[in-house]
């Protein structure tokens, strides 16, 4: 076992399209291969910051996809920054955060959850936020 580190140049490019680097790992006489799955990898790597797959779960209290109001909830709603236990296994907390938000959008069963969304609304209250820094667009606002 052991680990292989892979650096990228950032480019252009990378804020239009993907980079795609494929990994194929191959025996010999000193290396076996381990199970088949696990032999080939797909790397995709991007300076775009794509809509999660929860956001439309949630898009009552974040309105239409930007970037802009993705970049702050990362900010706010970081790993440890709730401590809520896992509301259907019990599991430990914490476990939601911004790439592992709930899968209800309940306020009575997320309450930390929808805290720091008024949290995030007020910043947007507090701060003028255009969609890509142009402020001949509308001001970003959550619902």
């Amino acid at each position: 076992m052991d680990t292989l580190f892979i650096t990228f140049q950032r480019s252009i490019k990378m804020k239009t399209e993907p980079t795609v680097l494929y990994l194929r790992l191959e025996g010999n006489s000193e290396f076996v291969p381990g199970n088949v799955y696990n032999q080939k990898i797909k790397i995709v790597v991007d300076d775009i910051l794509n809509e999660p797959t929860w956001w439309n779960t949630w898009k009552n209290y974040f309105g239409p996809y930007q970037k802009e109001i993705f970049q702050q909830w990362m900010q706010i709603y970081y790993l440890g920054a709730d401590p809520s236990p896992e509301l259907t296994t019990g599991a430990p907390g914490p476990v939601y955060y911004w790439n592992n938000m709930p899968t209800s959008t309940i306020v009575s069963w997320y309450p930390v959850t929808f805290n720091y969304i008024q949290v995030l609304k007020q910043y947007f209250i507090d701060h003028q936020v255009y969609p890509d820094g142009d402020s001949t667009k509308e001001r970003i606002q959550l619902p």
